[in-house]
């Protein structure tokens, strides 16, 4: 068992520096971008098996769109205790795909 866990690890650690070395391969996974603002954070709630998985739904004034077809006003459900905290009135560059997120980065 602990050798299947080490081969999955290496298998995604191969695929993420493949990503990290080749931004196409990252533009054709992740076919969205754009230059957004949040304008409002609401809480969504959590199942009540897993408050882990509680969810916000951040809406964006969309400042500009770099790739794929974007509306003025964007909103996306993520993970309140996810990897990104979204501030409001901060200003963001996201690449998404189908709904949902890739990354995203605090523009200063």
């Amino acid at each position: 068992m602990k050798t299947l866990g080490i081969i999955a690890l290496f298998v995604l650690s191969t695929q993420a520096l493949a990503v990290s070395q080749d931004p196409e391969l990252f533009t054709k996974e992740c076919p969205e971008k754009f230059l957004g603002k949040v304008v409002d954070a609401t809480s969504l709630g959590a199942p009540l098996s897993s408050p882990m998985l509680e969810k916000v739904r951040i809406t964006f004034s969309v400042l500009k769109t770099e790739r794929g077809s974007i509306q003025e006003n964007f909103t996306l459900n993520v993970l309140k205790y996810g990897p990104t905290q979204f501030e409001k009135d901060a200003t963001y560059e996201v690449e998404m795909s189908q709904g949902f997120l890739c990354s995203a980065l605090k523009v200063e």
